[in-house]
């Protein structure tokens, strides 16, 4: 790398009042030790809010600190994609402003872990949720595929796949972008110790309500049509295995997160079916499917509840929304 250049750029999109939350994020950047500041580089982007007040960043350390507004509010995923097209390290690290590192020695562990060039590098991070009326720690593994928490993404390996933030997801779009890097990514480095910490923040896009925009079930969909469409165009081998998958996780996901709107997350359905319509083969695709719901619902935690007995009536709505014509598209610009 050329002298100057940073190895991890960290980039940190925000929108409403997050100044209190920056200053907390910058304070646990500040207690890191055991790294030089040189290697790593933070921009902030905001995401069309209110200007930044200055004594926020005032616990920062003598870091890289760039700062870029956006002229109207494009949602964190895009947010995040305009710091990662002005990200100068070869290592990418997305946090969320009202999040911190987990450990004084989170960044250490990190730049240590670059040293192989992996693409992509995956450490525990735990999540504060409120259960029974306290505050309590969850821990999810190194073996998340879906959040973008305590994650480091070498840019080059993104850009030689073609992978960014999808311009059509406000939210689930972590979801896409994480799965489809971890589906793709050759070189994987685990680390054993948390790095990150996901704060319960009431008023954050994730945390409003009971699950915060677990109900939007359309989302969820288009989201996971979009994967599969990157997989479809990319020929790759796992495109009819995911597929399948979707389609079995679906059934479970419904009964856990309760659309709010049940006919626009159909729709949204017949379109991956439709999309994906050389997959289907009538005499083999149901079993698999239930079996599919089948294991995943003993192997998640969260699922373990969900019955299988209105299955058949699940599988009669797929074959339904598959035999209608061909769907006209839905808009597929949020605003």
């Amino acid at each position: 790398m050329p002298e100057g250049t940073p190895t991890i750029s960290v980039i940190i999109p925000f929108r409403c009042d997050y100044g209190a939350d920056l200053a907390a994020l910058f304070a646990s950047v500040a207690q890191q030790v055991g790294v030089v500041w040189s290697a790593f580089e933070f921009i902030l982007v905001n995401d069309g809010g209110a200007a930044l007040d200055p004594h926020v960043l005032a616990p920062a350390p003598a870091v890289t600190i760039r700062q870029y507004t956006l002229t109207r509010s494009l949602g964190a995923g895009l947010a995040r994609q305009f710091g990662m097209d002005l990200a100068r390290g070869p290592y990418l690290m997305f946090m969320d402003a009202d999040d911190v590192l987990e450990s004084a020695t989170a960044f250490a562990r990190l730049l240590a872990a670059t040293a192989d060039t992996p693409d992509l590098v995956k450490a525990p991070f735990t999540a504060e949720v409120w259960r029974q009326g306290q505050l309590r720690d969850k821990q999810y593994p190194a073996s998340d595929g879906q959040a973008v928490m305590g994650k480091l993404f070498r840019a080059d390996f993104l850009a030689a796949l073609g992978l960014r933030w999808h311009p059509q997801l406000r939210v689930y779009e972590d979801t896409y972008f994480v799965t489809l890097a971890h589906h793709f990514a050759q070189h994987v480095v685990r680390l054993s110790a948390p790095v990150y910490r996901w704060r319960a923040n009431p008023v954050s896009t994730g945390r409003r309500g009971a699950h915060g925009f677990a109900d939007q079930g359309d989302e969820w969909v288009r989201s996971q049509r979009y994967q599969l469409a990157f997989l479809r165009e990319r020929d790759v081998d796992w495109w009819q295995h995911e597929f399948f998958r979707f389609l079995g996780t679906c059934y479970l996901h419904e009964r856990v997160f309760v659309a709010r709107d049940q006919a626009a997350m159909d729709a949204q359905l017949q379109l991956a079916l439709h999309e994906n319509c050389e997959l289907w083969v009538p005499a083999v695709s149901p079993a698999l499917i239930q079996q599919i719901a089948a294991y995943y619902r003993e192997r998640r935690s969260y699922y373990h509840h969900v019955s299988l007995a209105d299955f058949p009536q699940y599988l009669a709505k797929l074959e339904a929304l598959r035999r209608r014509g061909t769907p006209v598209k839905l808009s597929e610009a949020k605003s």
